[in-house]
């Protein structure tokens, strides 16, 4: 076979063809580059489909725990340095607390132990600590507690320096690590590991919130929201300004609700069923917000509108009748003795000879009637009816109490801004102890027929909310 192209340069004992190693001195001198760049693939391609060599695993040092802890107060919360003694512990309860529940700790943790122990603002021996872990009787447990029912003395100081309103805005310090090394350190030393740790982690900090937010609550920050609400500001985004001055005024506000709602507790709602308590205190805490708030009332009617749309002025005055012949009090008393309508408009016009037909109706849940237009629908005292009820206006059921013709100045509400019955309703089917329904009394208490719910109020008359 004759020789082609570069091979005639490598035969060297010019016999026209290629011996074996000549031709392998061909063959790599003319492909070798290809051959090397394979190469390297199919090395590329085996090393990516061997899985990675397993990470060295890192073992947890209780040291480190109190380090995470110190370095998160020092550096994120204003005077923080004052904390530590009480969050040392914080940490030994911690500690204790998970030697109950896992039992004794081997040679290697108690030297860890030993050493945690030392680093801490006021150090504390090794022997009680384990003693405490033997009888189950945690260290500092009432200081240190943080439960969903008990919080104690060390984070309610932690608490205190944290910025005011950082608990709706959002705008505090990362308190994660905190709860991720005492989460580390009971699992740690209960033997429960990794899991055990993130259901601690995960405790403490939902407890803490629930605190944080019930002391927020508890104790607001009244020269703020005297200023939010002089400038017309009630509520602004989660933070309810106009909430804050009436508990400011009246601390057991909150008594009537328990902690857990605190959260959806509007100003609104809270000042109706105060007045609802209590008329007096009510109308208190109503004046207070009134004057506060002059300055912006005085600039922005419409702001005055709304707060006078959601006064329960009426309520002030239970006794009054539905025919007495008076529209409803002020809810503020001014300075002069001119006497003022309740609203911004003036009072409804003269009587013009129409009369119209109110009821009072009892609903579910509610203790007090509710007044509405008879309008088309013939009812009668006894008769059961579907009415609209609250601001979405819901239909439900009720039983008229009474039924009374008043007209314009004697009604307790002016007609064009009162609800009407919609139609009549079938009686609810009597309990099986109970197969007779009791007999209507007007004015008096009726046993609810189906299950209460809450209707939101849209306004109050004499008896109750329209």
């Amino acid at each position: 076979m004759a020789l082609w192209g570069s091979q005639k340069r490598y035969d060297q004992d010019g016999d026209g063809r290629l011996n074996s190693r000549e031709w392998t001195d061909w063959y790599y001198g003319t492909c070798g580059h290809d051959l090397e760049m394979a190469a390297r693939r199919k090395r590329a391609q085996a090393a990516k489909r061997q899985p990675p060599p397993p990470e060295p695993i890192r073992v947890f040092r209780p040291e480190e725990a109190w380090q995470a802890i110190r370095k998160t107060v020092l550096g994120a919360i204003p005077g923080g340095a004052a904390l530590l003694p009480d969050l040392g512990r914080a940490a030994v309860c911690e500690i204790t607390g998970a030697l109950a529940e896992g039992g004794p700790p081997d040679q290697a943790q108690q030297e860890e132990l030993a050493r945690l122990l030392r680093q801490l603002p006021e150090p504390v021996e090794l022997e009680p600590v384990l003693e405490a872990g033997r009888t189950g009787r945690p260290l500092f447990a009432e200081a240190s507690a943080l439960t969903e029912t008990a919080c104690g003395s060390c984070w309610i100081a932690l608490m205190a320096q944290l910025p005011d309103g950082s608990f709706y805005w959002d705008d505090g310090p990362d308190l994660a690590p905190i709860w991720d090394a005492l989460g580390r350190l009971h699992g740690y030393f209960s033997g429960t590991g990794l899991a055990g740790a993130n259901i601690a982690t995960m405790e403490r900090e939902t407890a803490f919130e629930r605190h944080w937010e019930a002391e927020t609550i508890r104790h607001p920050n009244l020269e703020r929201a005297a200023r939010q609400v002089r400038r017309g500001v009630f509520r602004e985004g989660e933070e309810d300004f106009a909430l804050e001055l009436m508990i400011g005024a009246d601390p057991a506000l909150l008594e009537r609700y328990p902690q857990k709602d605190w959260t959806y507790l509007t100003w609104e709602e809270a000042l109706r069923d105060r007045t609802d308590d209590d008329p007096a205190a009510g109308k208190a805490l109503w004046d207070l917000l009134a004057e506060t708030a002059a300055p912006a009332l005085a600039a922005d009617k419409s702001l005055a509108a709304a707060l006078l749309e959601g006064s329960w002025t009426a309520a002030w005055q239970p006794e009054a009748p539905c025919a007495a012949g008076r529209p409803p009090a002020s809810p503020r008393k001014p300075a002069s003795r001119e006497k003022k309508p309740a609203r911004l408009s003036d009072l409804p016009p003269e009587d013009d000879g129409t009369v119209y037909r109110y009821c009072q109706v009892q609903l579910p849940g509610n203790a007090k009637p509710y007044a509405y237009l008879a309008g088309a629908v013939p009812v009668a005292v006894g008769d059961w009816v579907e009415v609209p009820a609250g601001a979405r206006n819901q239909v439900v059921r009720g039983r008229v109490l009474s039924v009374q013709d008043c007209v314009r100045s004697a009604a307790p509400w002016p007609p064009e801004e009162t609800k009407s019955i919609l139609r009549l309703a079938a009686a609810p089917e009597p309990p099986d102890d109970n197969p007779e329904a009791p007999p209507p009394a007007a004015g008096g208490e009726m046993q609810e027929a189906e299950p209460p719910s809450k209707i939101p109020a849209a306004r109050r008359t004499s008896t109750g909310t329209i």
